[in-house]
């Protein structure tokens, strides 16, 4: 579970920075939780939709990276990164999907010890 510290600091992030906190969020990031979930588990079928997810939070990253200088990819993988969000998502299905990003780079950067 994510520490309620880290989270009350993210949160205060985005309430308080004006450019986030007006942003617009296009693509995948928009869609529900329960969209993903179901993009999820169709991928056990063959459905490649979930791959433009995690594209999605590719991107989502390397821009989040690129602010903080954090790597929030090292010692993870896509399939643990995808597990979480797919448990995080079922939990919270009217979600917007980039906050469930939002949520996991929260945890990520805890695991980078900074």
């Amino acid at each position: 579970m994510i520490p309620r510290l880290a989270l009350a600091a993210a949160l205060c992030l985005l309430a308080t920075h004006p450019a986030l906190g007006q942003s617009k969020v296009y693509g995948n990031g928009a869609a529900s939780c329960g969209l993903f979930v179901a993009a999820a588990q169709a991928s056990t079928a063959g459905n490649k939709t979930v791959d433009s997810y995690m594209m999605w939070l590719a991107g989502y990253a390397s821009m989040a990276s690129a602010q903080t200088g954090v790597d929030y990819f090292n010692g993870t993988t896509t399939k643990a990164m995808q597990d979480w969000l797919e448990a995080y998502c079922l939990e919270h299905p009217q979600l917007a999907f980039d906050q469930a990003a939002l949520q996991l780079m929260v945890v990520l950067k805890g695991h980078q010890g900074s």
